[in-house]
């Protein structure tokens, strides 16, 4: 049985990720974060917890808000075509039952996902 990754986890793999495609290195980050390099290098490393204003920080020189950059999967492909932002936008502006319509399919979507990677 898998167990489910921690945020801290979560955050480590999308934020290598993000810094993968966007080419950004530790420096480059620590320059449009205002977060030090030395702190990133230590959240990369697993070695401290960032906090919820840190992790915000690191968000932003990706578009995205600190709660986008703990979710697991990610998709780092959407985020610099500015593609997940507009899907949260536009989840937002949906009626209750479009959103319930939207959690149903992008469900079903993730357990055929995973059926198919075993």
């Amino acid at each position: 049985m898998k167990t489910k990754p921690n945020t801290v986890d979560t955050l480590v793999v999308n934020l290598r990720a993000l810094m993968k495609t966007m080419k950004l290195n530790k420096q480059e980050l620590a320059k449009k974060s205002g977060v030090s390099e030395r702190m990133i290098g230590y959240i990369l490393a697993k070695e401290r917890k960032p906090t919820v204003e840190i992790t915000e920080m690191l968000a932003k020189p990706f578009g995205l808000t600190g709660w986008q950059l703990i979710l697991p999967g990610l998709p780092v492909n959407l985020v610099n075509v500015g593609k997940l932002m507009k899907l949260c936008e536009n989840y937002s502006h949906a009626s209750t039952t479009g959103r319930e319509y939207i959690d149903r399919v992008a469900e079903q979507e993730a357990k055929y996902k995973i059926s198919n990677d075993k």
